[in-house]
């Protein structure tokens, strides 16, 4: 295999036999459980990194499969309309990608914003809910304790996660 055709095919490991597909990508049926609350603003300033920053200290936390936390909810109490959660969807979201070095010096650090777009809410409701934190080694969400639940979301959608882009790249510190 020649050196440009690692380049093209490479985006992703391994190289011969990727994981997953060159995206975008679409979901179906995507179901998502969001409480928001509020939270200490020097724990939240501790973990958001710059650039960003902290308009007011509330959390959005969506509940996944690592036992970090534990949300309760009622079963959808009301419908919500559909329009603000297909707005709050279209709000860009944030990660920092970080790829070391064969040294573990940082290869790769940046900041990237993305998008889902091709947003069909199919059903969304709103509940009473509560939320307990727990330490984790690895996702230690505990560290942002809850002050007070804001809301709480159920909602079912189809959605593009979209490809992202870099913001600010740390190793340059500043913008790529």
């Amino acid at each position: 295999m020649t050196v440009d055709e690692v380049l093209k095919r490479a985006y992703a490991m391994p190289l011969t036999n990727p994981a997953f597909p060159p995206g975008p990508y679409r979901f179906y049926n995507r179901e998502f459980f969001v409480v928001t609350y509020r939270t200490d603003i020097d724990a939240l300033r501790a973990v958001v990194p710059e650039p960003l920053e902290i308009v007011a200290p509330i959390v959005k936390y969506e509940f996944g499969t690592v036992l970090c936390a534990t949300m309760t909810m009622g079963y959808k109490h009301r419908i919500a309309p559909v329009g603000p959660v297909e707005a709050a969807l279209a709000q860009p979201n944030f990660l920092i990608k970080i790829i070391p070095h064969v040294d573990a010096s940082p290869r790769i650090c940046e900041l990237v914003r993305y998008h889902m777009r091709d947003v069909v809410v199919k059903g969304a409701w709103t509940s009473p809910a509560a939320l307990d934190l727990h330490p984790h080694a690895l996702a230690d969400v505990a560290r942002l304790p809850v002050r007070e639940i804001v809301s709480g979301a159920h909602f079912i959608a189809d959605l593009t996660l979209d490809l992202g882009e870099v913001v600010f790249d740390y190793l340059a510190k500043g913008k790529p």
